[in-house]
């Protein structure tokens, strides 16, 4: 049992050891021969541009006497004789 513990006590001073090291290692510039890792820059954000004029979605409509629906103004005729619409 001895013979045991002596090898676990020097696992863990020997992992002690180098984790020390290491870190002594890396705090004086050890790592200084390596290229620094660039971040990744977030994406900038764009501006869309102003509308100039608002569109109008909107139609006037007013009701067809010959085709019995509602017609936009601006419509062509619908074909039928006697449509009211502008040509």
């Amino acid at each position: 049992m001895g013979f045991l513990l002596k090898i676990a006590i020097f696992a863990v001073v020997a992992y002690g050891i180098w984790k020390t090291a290491k870190k002594w290692y890396g705090i004086l510039g050890g790592t200084a021969d390596q290229a620094p890792v660039p971040k990744p820059e977030a994406p900038q954000r764009r501006e869309a541009p102003a509308p100039s004029a608002p569109r109008s979605i909107v139609e006037e409509t007013r009701l067809c006497s010959v085709c019995a629906s509602y017609v936009s103004l601006s419509a062509a005729k619908c074909g039928r004789p006697g449509c009211p619409q502008a040509a």
